[in-house]
């Protein structure tokens, strides 16, 4: 199962949901979210970066360590 498959159900089935906080502060909807992490799926495959290929992210905790998991995972990386 791949959840971007999820995150990209629900972005278009309620676009406008929040989806990321920082604190108190809404910092992405769903919507804003798939495209997010649709964008990033396209900079690892302009990368060089294949479906199945494994990935290593280090970040501290922070909303972008979200866009980027689930746009490793919408390009089908591991």
């Amino acid at each position: 199962m791949n959840l971007a498959l999820t995150l990209r159900r629900i972005a278009l089935a309620d676009p406008q949901r929040p989806a990321l906080f920082e604190g108190s502060r809404q910092v992405r909807d769903y919507g804003g979210l798939a495209d997010r992490a649709a964008r990033l799926a396209s900079a690892f495959a302009a990368a060089g970066l294949a479906p199945g290929e494994r990935v290593a992210l280090f970040m501290h905790n922070h909303p972008a360590y979200l866009e980027v998991l689930y746009g490793a995972w919408w390009a089908g990386l591991v």
